[in-house]
C-alpha cells in the first residue's frame, strides 16, 4: 500500500488537505479530501454574506461557524452568514469516493540475481485548477528486500520505521518529473519479488 498526501491553496481561502491511498500496482485504492474554508473579514456594519458551491452533494461531514445560519444550508446548500471581524474557521468538511483525481502515481519492481530494482514517479496527470502546495508520499518496502537506500531527483527522502519511507517532494517542478529509484538487496529466507507494471 502507497500512501499520498496532498496539501492545496486555492486563491479563496480554501485550504485542502487530500490523503490517498495506492496499490503496490499504482491503482487508486482509497481517496479522501479534508478541506476548510477562512475567511478574514474587515467589513463595516452587519453584512449577510452568501457562499455557494459547485457540487455541495459531495460533501460530507460538514462543521459550521456559530455565525452560519443554517435553514439556507440545509433547504439550497447554500452558505449564509454575517461575518465576525478578523480571520476564522467559516466551515470544514470532507469529501469521500473520488474515482478522478488530477496525480499519478506509478510503482515498479522488478528483481535478477539477488537484487532488486525500485523505482517510483510520481506527476500531474492534468491542470487542478488550484495550486498543489505539496506532495508527500509514504511506502513500505516488500519483505523480499533487505536493504534499500533510496535517492529521488526531487525532496528528501527518510526512512520512518520497519521499512517504511516517507518521500517528501513538496511541488511539482515543471522542468521534471519527480523520480525516486535505487538497486536494493534481496533477503535470501524470502521468495524472490514479483515485478510490478505500472497502468
Amino acid at each position: 500500500m502507497i500512501i499520498l498526501y496532498i496539501s492545496c491553496l486555492h486563491p479563496v481561502d480554501t485550504d485542502e488537505y487530500s490523503l490517498m491511498h495506492f496499490l503496490g500496482d499504482g491503482t487508486l485504492f482509497k481517496c479522501e479530501i479534508y478541506g476548510e474554508v477562512q475567511v478574514n473579514s474587515h467589513l463595516s456594519g452587519l453584512p449577510d454574506l452568501t457562499l455557494s458551491f459547485a457540487n455541495p452533494s459531495i460533501l460530507d461531514d460538514v462543521r459550521f461557524h456559530p455565525c452560519v445560519q443554517y435553514r439556507p444550508w440545509e433547504s439550497h446548500q447554500i452558505l449564509s452568514f454575517v461575518p465576525p471581524d478578523g480571520q476564522f474557521r467559516l466551515m470544514s468538511y470532507r469529501v469521500r469516493k473520488l474515482k478522478s483525481i488530477p496525480l499519478y502515481l506509478k510503482p515498479q519492481l522488478t528483481s535478477d540475481a539477488g537484487t532488486c530494482r525500485l523505482s517510483l514517479l510520481v506527476g500531474m496527470r492534468n491542470d487542478p485548477g488550484k495550486i498543489v502546495d505539496s506532495i508527500d508520499v509514504q511506502f513500505q518496502l516488500p519483505p523480499c528486500i533487505s536493504t534499500a537506500d533510496l535517492s529521488s531527483n526531487c525532496g528528501t527522502v527518510n526512512i520512518l520505521s520497519n521499512k517504511t519511507f516517507s518521500w517528501s517532494i513538496g511541488r511539482i517542478p515543471k522542468d521534471k518529473t519527480p523520480s525516486l529509484s535505487k538497486n536494493a538487496a534481496t533477503a535470501l529466507s524470502t521468495p524472490p519479488c514479483s515485478s510490478h507494471h505500472p497502468h
